[in-house]
């Protein structure tokens, strides 16, 4: 079946994850929108949890995400949270079911985290002992599904609000040389609610309403309490991609279509510290657009990262040309082993 540069309206959408200005730049390269019967294959899924799971070699896009079963040792936060044991970019962490070493976690708060939970949800700040208590609760099973995070005393801005950072990264999986690049556009998202409330809201970043818009770090000063994240965050992104490799990219001599390409671009939530070191909370490699936690974003962030893509990724596959990679910064090689 021939590949061809379509998207279609309705269940499967291969560019469905997209905001309506996102898709108008795939139309600006010619991408055009085709009857859900066509007999043609996208040139490009745009990665989505719901759909666009292609194996490594079998039918499917040219341009196509990983599959799940390889994002899963980013997008599980218990998995995630093991291989990062050994660094120092996330919090000190445990599984749910490991109640001793969540008892020598320091505190005097932790978040209890499900490790497929996307949004905020089954996000719980507690006491170091109410989460003990809690998790005692579970069945044995049921506290398997559980990641404990010790809290990150956190940098606040002026208003006393804590604010979290979301950055995007573009991982291009090919067979021997792969590539990870950091979007320059990183947001800053305050709480809805000063950290001295104590509520949820104040302690989680999507709970709440009334949250001051987001903005974008480069229009911060030095001044600014994330002022030296940027700074700090390609090394970041190094870190992580070393301790997830193995997990996330195929094996170099693994099968795989003639002529396909596969990636990720992964979302990362991180905060700073009280001392301004960044550090990773989690990792997402269906990171919102435009919407759900993200819609209140500068639609402009998000034109800027789609175009970014496709001159990133995916017009050097379709048309041989040189790739275009303003607007990013490339991770240095070496993290892929």
């Amino acid at each position: 079946m021939p590949h061809a540069r379509v998207y279609w309206n309705g269940p499967g959408n291969p560019l469905g994850k997209l905001h309506r200005a996102g898709i108008r730049e795939f139309e600006r390269h010619g991408w055009t929108c085709a009857p859900l019967d066509a007999d043609v294959l996208p040139a490009i899924w745009w990665s989505s949890r719901r759909a666009g799971d292609f194996p490594i070699c079998g039918p499917g896009p040219l341009v196509r995400p990983l599959p799940h079963a390889y994002t899963d040792v980013v997008d599980d936060k218990l998995l995630l949270a093991r291989l990062l044991a050994a660094s120092r970019i996330d919090p000190p962490s445990c599984a749910g079911d490991d109640l001793a070493a969540l008892d020598a976690l320091p505190g005097p708060r932790v978040y209890v985290k499900h490790r497929r939970g996307v949004k905020g949800q089954s996000v719980r700040p507690l006491a170091c002992d109410a989460a003990l208590r809690w998790l005692s609760e579970q069945s044995p099973a049921q506290r398997a599904n559980f990641v404990v995070q010790a809290e990150v005393p956190p940098a606040l801005l002026p208003d006393g609000r804590r604010f979290v950072l979301r950055s995007h990264v573009l991982v291009i999986a090919r067979a021997r040389a792969p590539s990870a690049y950091v979007h320059r556009d990183v947001v800053v998202l305050p709480h809805a609610a000063p950290d001295s409330d104590g509520t949820q809201a104040s302690h989680v970043s999507q709970a709440g309403r009334g949250h001051p818009p987001p903005t974008l770090l480069a229009d911060l000063g030095a001044e600014h309490p994330a002022g030296s994240a940027w700074a700090q965050l390609p090394s970041l992104v190094y870190e992580l991609l070393r301790a997830a490799a193995a997990g996330l990219l195929p094996p170099p001599d693994a099968p795989r279509d003639e002529g396909s390409l596969l990636y990720s671009l992964l979302g990362l939530d991180l905060v700073v510290d009280r001392s301004g070191r960044l550090v990773l909370l989690e990792a997402n490699s269906h990171p919102a657009i435009a919407d759900g936690t993200m819609a209140a974003v500068p639609r402009s962030v998000y034109d800027n990262l789609v175009g970014g893509v496709l001159r990133l990724l995916v017009l050097p596959h379709l048309e041989d040309r040189a790739p275009d990679a303003s607007g990013w910064e490339r991770v240095a090689d070496g993290w892929a082993g």
